[in-house]
């Protein structure tokens, strides 16, 4: 593993405020120029202004591989992702939210309504914006990792036809990736595939969820695993999103996350300071397919209308 990417587990977990992302942005920019991509901050603004960090020539590219990099706030109640269970994530997923929303019209109900209404107000302002969860090893500076390394390791002939981004605000409803598909139109991802690597340093069994229309892209990637590197590659369907990250707002994409195997493909310590260690050998063999991989022709040439209608 490179030493940039140690850095960037070393010095750049935490980048949660305006004030860090831009640091964080400013940093990317410089690596990511230093290995001759033309790096640039694209920013959306609004009520929720995003400063995703493009990586790349987005017109010639074939692929666009991509990652969030802003970090959440901290959570007090239990969250994971399960993939044999899509009531029990939407549950975990949801699982703050229904506490609060239950916590408050209790109170409307047998005191003030105005109390009530004010005080979920507030607490769903804290879930957004309160206290920084510090340790985000694996949410998701072990995507970062994977990202830079992939970067790093491309071959000169290949880096025209793949692109980078690093989105911001993943954890506020993905409102980075979904400005990202605005401003550029979702016409223009038609035909070109993205992958995005989320949360991919802890567990041995490196999952690529794909949509149905992306499933072959992503069994092909998962056979590109290196040999003897002790992590079990694997590509399933994403049926009823039951894993939500930035590639579903993509009509042709699959993500990349690592899980544990306790009793089922799980990822959890997500959301709380237990968040402290990855598994450097998982970045390196993911990094390692997905170079072999993209160094393969993988250009997607079919509308996936057309698609449907074969």
């Amino acid at each position: 593993m490179t030493s940039v990417s140690k850095t960037i587990l070393t010095n750049w977990q935490l980048r949660h405020t305006r004030k860090q992302k831009k640091a964080f942005a400013e940093y990317a920019v410089k690596i990511f120029s230093d290995l001759g991509y033309y790096t640039r901050v694209e920013t959306k603004k609004g009520f929720t202004p995003s400063n995703n960090i493009i990586i790349g020539d987005l017109s010639n590219a074939k692929t666009i591989v991509t990652a969030h990099y802003d970090t959440p706030s901290r959570r007090f109640i239990p969250f994971f992702v399960t993939l044999d269970s899509t009531f029990q994530t939407f549950l975990t997923q949801f699982s703050t939210m229904i506490a609060v929303f239950a916590v408050c019209m209790y109170l409307a109900k047998y005191t003030n309504f105005f109390i009530g209404f004010v005080l979920f107000d507030l607490l769903l302002w804290l879930l957004v914006f309160g206290p920084a969860k510090k340790n985000n090893a694996n949410n998701n500076t072990s995507g970062l990792m994977a990202l830079y390394e992939v970067a790093s390791r491309l071959p000169r002939d290949r880096k025209e036809e793949v692109a980078f981004v690093l989105f911001d605000n993943k954890e506020l409803a993905h409102a980075g990736s979904n400005a990202f598909v605005k401003q550029h139109e979702v016409e223009f991802f038609y035909n070109k595939l993205v992958i995005n690597l989320d949360c991919v340093g802890v567990g041995d069994a490196i999952i690529f969820l794909a949509s149905k229309h992306s499933i072959p892209f992503a069994k092909k990637a998962a056979t590109f695993a290196p040999k003897d590197c002790g992590k079990e590659f694997s590509a399933r369907v994403n049926r009823n999103f039951v894993y939500i990250s930035d590639s579903n707002s993509f009509p042709v994409a699959f993500n990349v996350s690592a899980f544990t195997m306790d009793g089922g493909p799980i990822l959890k310590d997500l959301y709380n300071e237990k968040d402290t260690v990855l598994d450097e050998s998982n970045i390196d063999a993911l990094a390692s397919a997905l170079v072999a991989y993209l160094s393969q022709d993988c250009r997607y040439d079919k509308h996936p209308k057309e698609e449907d209608e074969d």
